[in-house]
């Protein structure tokens, strides 16, 4: 999809903003399993 995009000039279908809320997801999980408590996406992104 990716390179679709890039040959043809058009958006990619994912965005990079939305593959970092992903990775800020994963992030809360991990550490909300290390530290035994919910984290909220919010508190991922602003560090």
């Amino acid at each position: 999809m990716l390179l679709d995009a890039l040959a043809t000039g058009a958006e990619p279908a994912v965005s990079g903003r939305d593959n970092l809320k992903t990775m800020a997801l994963l992030d809360a999980c991990y550490k909300s399993i290390a530290e035994h408590r919910p984290v909220e996406i919010e508190e991922i992104l602003k560090s």
